[in-house]
C-alpha cells in the first residue's frame, strides 16, 4: 500500500555537489560532474558494505577514452545548508550497467561502487588462530588486518561480548568468518543476535538487543496539518519531520514469521563428551520478556492460537559443549583438558544457550516494514531508531486527529528501527530525498483478547 502525504509541496532540501571526480588506474584525476544525473548511496543493516551508483548521460565517451576498466575510484564531495559539513564518500567502481543509446552521440549508463573493504575481503583470506579471546576481540583482529582500507581508515563500533573462545579462520573469507562468530557471541545474559555493518561514519558489529533500547534520533510524521498541531503542539516540527510518502510492505505474515521461529522455535544440543542431551524451547507466550522489543506489548492477544505453539515450528539441531561452565570445570576432566592440549574443548561454546532467542529476536525484524521517504537527511543511519506517527485509519469522530496506537503515537511507543536506507539525489530537479527501510518486532498497544473489557 503506497500513500503519499497530504502535504508533500516540500521535496527535500537541495545539494551542492562541490567535486566529483574519477581517479584512473594511471592517477589521472577527471572531473564527471558535468556528466552526472545524479546519485544513490545504500546502507544495509543486513548487508556488510555500503554500495553506490551514478547516473551518467555521456556524449564523450568516457568508458572508452578514460577508460573505465574496473580500477577507478569514484570521489563524492557534496554541501547543502541542512547539514554542518561537508559530505565526501570515496568508493571504487566496480561495473556499468544499463548502458543505453540516447542517440548517436549520447548513451545514458550506471556506474556501480561498492566499499573498499568488500573489495578487500574478495581478494583476501583469513587464516588465523584465535584462542583465549572475547569474540569482539577477533572481529576488531579481522576488521585491522583484512577489511580496513587505507582510503576511509573508519572506526569499528562494537558492543563488548563476554567468555573467552578458541576459533580458527582456515583460510575463508574475512567475513563468512565475522558472520560465524557472529552466532557464537554472546553480550552478557543476551542472545547472540550480532550484525556486522557500515555506515557512512563506521563499521559496526553491534546486537540488536541494544540497538533495540536506543533513544529516538528522529521523529518522522505522516498526516495533515491539523492532525500534527492537535498531536504534536508541545515540540516543534519543520518541514524535514514531515514524511512525503510511505508504504506499508509487510505487515503480521505469520507463515513467514512461524517458518523462521517468531512464535515458537526450539533448539537440540548434543555432547558426545559430557553424553549430554539438551531439548531447549522458546515460545512467545512464555519468553516474550527474555528479549528486547521495540515496545512492551505483544503482537498477538492472550488467547491466541499461537499461544499453543510449543517449539516445533523451527527447529535446529548442532553439536555442543552442554556445561554450565567450561569442561576442565567438570569434576573427571579436571587436569585432563587445559588450554594447551586442547584449546577447542577448554573454550565451551554458549550457543546451545542464546540460539533461541537469537532465532526469535531476528525473525522479528520481518513483522512489520515501511518504506518512507523523508525529505534529504544524511544524518539519519541505519541501525538508529527513529518514531514514526501515521494517522489512524478511521471515520469515528473522536479518533480523527489521532495517529494509529498499533504503529505508536505520542502516549504510545512509535519507535522503529532504521534497516535500509538510500540518500537519493536528482541533479535535474535539484532534489534530495531519503528512503527509509522500517521495521519493528511487535505493536505498540496492547491487543486486547476478546473477553477482555473494552
Amino acid at each position: 500500500m503506497a500513500v503519499d502525504s497530504p502535504d508533500s509541496a516540500y521535496k527535500g532540501k537541495s545539494l551542492q555537489i562541490k567535486s566529483a571526480v574519477i581517479v584512473n588506474f594511471k592517477g589521472d584525476v577527471i572531473n564527471i560532474e558535468p556528466f552526472m544525473t545524479g546519485f544513490a548511496i545504500f546502507e544495509d543493516i543486513m548487508k556488510k558494505t555500503m554500495t553506490m551508483q551514478i547516473g551518467i548521460v555521456d556524449g564523450v565517451g568516457l568508458v572508452e577514452r578514460l577508460p573505465i576498466v574496473g580500477d577507478e575510484i569514484f570521489i563524492l564531495q557534496v554541501s547543502s545548508s541542512s547539514f554542518e559539513n561537508d559530505i565526501t564518500v570515496q568508493m571504487p567502481i566496480y561495473a556499468v550497467y544499463d548502458k543505453q543509446k540516447l542517440n548517436d552521440t549520447t548513451t545514458t549508463y550506471v556506474l556501480d561502487c561498492v566499499s573498499f573493504e568488500y573489495m578487500n575481503s574478495l581478494s583476501r583470506t583469513a587464516d588465523r588462530a584465535y584462542s583465549g579471546l572475547p569474540v569482539t576481540d577477533m572481529v576488531r583482529d579481522i576488521y585491522e588486518t583484512y577489511l580496513k582500507s587505507d582510503e576511509n581508515k573508519k572506526p569499528l563500533i562494537v558492543d563488548q561480548s563476554v567468555g573467552n573462545h578458541n576459533f580458527i579462520a582456515p583460510e575463508t573469507d574475512p567475513f563468512e568468518f565475522i558472520d560465524f562468530l557472529a552466532h557464537e557471541a554472546v553480550a552478557g545474559n543476551e542472545s547472540a543476535n550480532y550484525i556486522f555493518y557500515e555506515t557512512r561514519d563506521n563499521f559496526n558489529f553491534r546486537t540488536l538487543n541494544r540497538l533495540y533500547r536506543q533513544e529516538p534520533t528522529y521523529t518522522f510524521i505522516v498526516g495533515q496539518n491539523n492532525i500534527q498541531k492537535k498531536n504534536t503542539d508541545q515540540t516543534h516540527f519543520d518541514d524535514s519531520n514531515f514524511v512525503e510518502g510511505y508504504t506499508i510492505v509487510r505487515e503480521m505474515d505469520t507463515l513467514n514469521l512461524t517458518q523462521r521461529g517468531y512464535y515458537d522455535n526450539s533448539v537440540l544440543a548434543i555432547d558426545p563428551i559430557l553424553k549430554r542431551f539438551t531439548d531447549r524451547a522458546f515460545t512467545y507466550s512464555d519468553n516474550f520478556d527474555q528479549i528486547d522489543h521495540l515496545s512492551k506489548n505483544k503482537s498477538i492477544p492472550d488467547n491466541s492460537r499461537k499461544n499453543l505453539h510449543y517449539g516445533a515450528s523451527r527447529s535446529k539441531y548442532f553439536v555442543s559443549q552442554i556445561t554450565d561452565g567450561n569442561y576442565y570445570q567438570e569434576p573427571y576432566l579436571q587436569d585432563k583438558i587445559t588450554s594447551e592440549n586442547d584449546k577447542s574443548s577448554y573454550y565451551a561454546s554458549r550457543r546451545w544457550l542464546t540460539e533461541n532467542k537469537r532465532m526469535a529476536i531476528e525473525s522479528g525484524l520481518d513483522y512489520l516494514l515501511i518504506d518512507v521517504d523523508v525529505p534529504g537527511n544524511p544524518a539519519v543511519k541505519v541501525g538508529d531508531i527513529v518514531n514514526l506517527l501515521i494517522p489512524a485509519d478511521t471515520v469515528e469522530e473522536e479518533l480523527k486527529g489521532s495517529y494509529n496506537p498499533k504503529y505508536g503515537d505520542e502516549f504510545q511507543n512509535a519507535k522503529f528501527l532504521v534497516q535500509r536506507i538510500c540518500h537519493r539525489y536528482n541533479k535535474d530537479s535539484n532534489e534530495f530525498i531519503t528512503s527509509m527501510r522500517l521495521s519493528k518486532d511487535t505493536v505498540a498497544a496492547k491487543i486486547k483478547a476478546e473477553s477482555d473489557e473494552v
